[in-house]
């Protein structure tokens, strides 16, 4: 089954101000010295899959700019442009449509066009899992961060103990108050949500389609 890169990249430019505006948010900024953020996300999801297939969504407002950025990397018609912005659940929406209608169906693996990752290696072996996982069942696939100290502006997952490297999640937890975050982190059975998502796109439809009805 193909795989496909979606890289959500619809921010609106408010939390890095005055670096960031609406129309060069931080994702079309170089934070880190090497590349643009966006470019950087393209590069480390096309150790997964190929750059032919990787999309990005975004708005109209930034569409250009962002064709312009990742001239090279990206095909033109790659590049997603949301009517109106809508948040996560809608831009996967429509990379899902896109890719149902285009090919049947793939798993998508879809991350935020500003996450920093400093070990691309296991990244990407991490990944890989993600996406087998996601290939050979029905499953909807999140990646988790072993967390370093008691973050509460962070969400949580909380996963039932398996010897193997994908867990049943238990719950999600909403950036809790500090001693609640303390006790996360002594237990050893949460970690952080990264807001990496990998599932097919066919799942995701039929999770949407019975949401909505």
């Amino acid at each position: 089954m193909k795989t496909f890169g979606i890289i959500m990249a619809g921010g609106g430019g408010t939390r890095f101000w005055p670096l960031s505006r609406k129309r060069t948010p931080k994702q079309l900024l170089n934070l880190s010295g090497k590349e643009v953020m966006v470019n950087e996300t393209v590069d480390r999801i096309s150790t997964v899959c190929k750059n032919e297939d990787i999309y990005i969504v975004t708005n109209s407002l930034q569409a250009e700019k962002m064709q312009e950025v990742t001239e090279g990397r990206i095909l033109p018609k790659n590049i997603l442009r949301e009517p109106s912005a809508r948040n996560t659940a809608a831009c996967i929406g429509y990379a899902a449509i896109k890719i149902a209608k285009d090919y049947g169906d793939g798993v998508m693996v879809i991350t935020p066009s500003d996450a920093y990752v400093k070990d691309t290696k296991t990244f990407t072996k991490v990944l890989q899992t993600a996406i087998n996982a996601a290939a050979s069942s029905q499953n909807l696939i999140t990646v988790g961060i072993t967390p370093t100290f008691p973050a509460t502006g962070y969400g949580y997952i909380k996963y039932k103990e398996a010897d193997c490297e994908v867990k049943s999640v238990d719950c999600f937890v909403e950036k809790p108050n500090l001693e609640n975050a303390k006790k996360y982190l002594e237990s050893g059975n949460y970690v952080w949500n990264s807001g990496i998502f990998v599932w097919k796109a066919s799942v995701i439809l039929e999770k949407f389609k019975k949401s909505f009805t």
